[in-house]
């Protein structure tokens, strides 16, 4: 059951208050008040519209939503406010508040659904399916295969019931069901190695779900980061790497050191192994040429990483200029290539 909670701000109180009647006539009760009675009463979820906010499209009153988070454990749906995805993306990372809602934008072609999912998964935020799996194809199970949001790499096949998968859902981490021990089992328990989930998809049967995910470490139970034998290698892989390096700032890592000295030192690394690079071309020795782009690329990723640009950021740039066979005036007027 779902709470629906229209609150407003009374100036000559300095407090918000529960209204109802549409939202027209104010209660006694102080907003905060009402929402831990609602989940003393039993309800699993709160829609809460912000008067103050709704049909201004001048974003969501976080302030308010981030102390609601706090005062009950219950789901929240955030309501009033939304403007543009911009509102969405920064409601779910400045908050703990489970799901937004807005009407206008949606209805006046303001903002699509379509592009306000992909907004969100771009920025790691999870998302449900739009259609609900199909439990009753295989005794009540699906298949579910983990990878990782960011290298790409896949990292396990499990199963899910109806109950796990309402369990990822509810906590934002993965639940399988054991088919050997006939048991529910969150991911990592054991170890801690939690997959927190960043996107959902089913596929056309709606009998397998991919789940790309945060792994909070290795996902193999042998310590590996992936429970297939996956030699492969990609610049996402390394990106994620140096990111790593960088937040953790292991004794012994390189890439510590560098982030350490600071962004003068990136720099200047940066420039000797260019210039390392174009000698080995002017020397036409593919060995170092090869060798050196390596160690470019390298301090170019940390440079990125340590300066708070994305690789995927790079990679949307690449692709918005790829595409025309026009020659190199035309795409370098046209910001193309």
């Amino acid at each position: 059951l779902v709470a629906a909670v229209d609150i407003q701000f009374d100036p000559e109180q300095g407090d918000f208050y529960v209204y109802s009647h549409g939202g027209n006539q104010r209660t006694n009760w102080k907003a905060f008040d009402w929402l831990i009675k609602c989940e003393e009463l039993g309800f699993g979820q709160l829609l809460i519209t912000n008067k103050d906010r709704d049909g201004v499209q001048n974003g969501f009153d976080l302030d308010f939503l981030k102390q609601a988070s706090q005062v009950v454990s219950l789901p929240i749906i955030a309501s009033g406010g939304a403007g543009s995805i911009d509102d969405f993306v920064t409601l779910f990372e400045e908050t703990t508040i489970s799901a937004g809602l807005a009407a206008s934008i949606f209805h006046n072609g303001t903002v699509t659904i379509s592009d306000l999912k992909d907004r969100l998964v771009e920025g790691g935020i999870a998302i449900l399916p739009t259609k609900k799996p199909n439990f009753e194809k295989a005794n009540g199970l699906i298949s579910v295969i983990l990878q990782d949001v960011n290298t790409k790499k896949v990292l396990m096949n499990g199963f899910m019931n109806e109950e796990a998968y309402r369990l990822t859902i509810q906590d934002n981490v993965v639940w399988f069901y054991s088919r050997t021990k006939n048991r529910l089992w969150k991911k990592g328990e054991s170890s801690q190695n939690y997959q927190y989930v960043k996107h959902m998809s089913l596929d056309c049967d709606a009998d397998a779900l991919l789940i790309q995910v945060q792994p909070a470490g290795p996902t193999c139970h042998l310590g590996t980061a992936s429970c297939f034998d996956q030699t492969d290698f990609s610049f996402n892989q390394l990106f994620q790497t140096v990111k790593d390096k960088l937040a953790k700032r292991e004794e012994g890592s390189y890439t510590a050191y560098l982030a350490q000295e600071g962004l003068d030192k990136i720099l200047k690394k940066c420039g000797e192994e260019l210039t390392e690079t174009v000698i080995a071309a002017k020397n036409n020795d593919a060995d170092e040429l090869i060798s050196e782009s390596s160690d470019l690329l390298y301090h170019l990723f940390v440079l990125l990483a340590y300066q708070g640009v994305d690789l995927a950021d790079v990679e949307t740039q690449l692709a918005s200029r790829h595409g025309t066979k026009q020659n190199y005036r035309i795409r370098k007027s046209i910001n193309q290539w």
